[in-house]
């Protein structure tokens, strides 16, 4: 019995050590880095991280702006807020094109935002809510959304942005072209969310 709780424990941490492995770089460019890591649905893992000037009120004034969305979060046809909870919480609808033939995209997330005190990180936890609510004509339902925006302060001028992320295409998309769009997609989002934070209305001291 002892000999199977041990073979147990070795398969449970030969599991973790497969699918828990180092990020693999994928991009490199921009000021951008891309990385991906395997898991066990066949749906990688994606981060992405870049510094840039500003603070973080600047990155969470580019992101509160949901009528911009489309210009700088890769493939956005729409956003539409749910609810909005003073600071802290936010719900939204976000929708997706998708490359021809395969159907629309569409989400729906909760964001959790909090800040350290001490260290003045900012983190957007990002929940799945697409259960609680009924599905579109038109649109598949994408799964299993979770995320984090994390934005560091690196000096009085910089901070570094970086986002972390899991989420499932689903419908007749196969894992390995939705790991294809998500890494392209978040190299453009970066790419053009560092352009946009440039602009002086994210910049403004409110």
């Amino acid at each position: 019995m002892l000999q199977s709780i041990y073979l147990l424990i070795l398969l449970s941490l030969f599991s973790a050590a497969v699918f828990g492995q180092d990020w693999e770089l994928e991009k490199d460019q921009d000021q951008v880095q891309v990385f991906s890591q395997d898991t066990e649905s066949g749906y990688d893992k994606i981060k992405a991280t870049t510094i840039v000037s500003g603070q973080a009120a600047t990155f969470m004034r580019l992101l509160d702006d949901t009528d911009a969305c489309p210009l700088w979060v890769a493939r956005c046809k729409e956003v539409k807020t749910l609810d909005w909870f003073g600071d802290e919480r936010r719900t939204v609808h976000t929708f997706f094109s998708a490359p021809w033939p395969l159907t629309n995209r569409d989400m729906i997330t909760q964001n959790l935002i909090s800040t350290d005190e001490q260290t003045g990180i900012l983190t957007v936890q990002i929940s799945d809510k697409g259960l609680e609510h009924p599905q579109l004509n038109h649109y598949v339902r994408m799964k299993n959304i979770r995320g984090t925006w994390t934005v560091t302060p690196v000096s009085e001028q910089q901070i570094r942005i970086t986002y972390e992320g899991y989420g499932e295409a689903s419908g007749s998309m196969p894992a390995w072209l939705a790991n294809h769009l998500a890494i392209d997609s978040i190299q453009d989002t970066f790419t053009k969310m560092r352009k946009l934070l440039t602009h002086k209305k994210y910049l403004q001291v409110p």
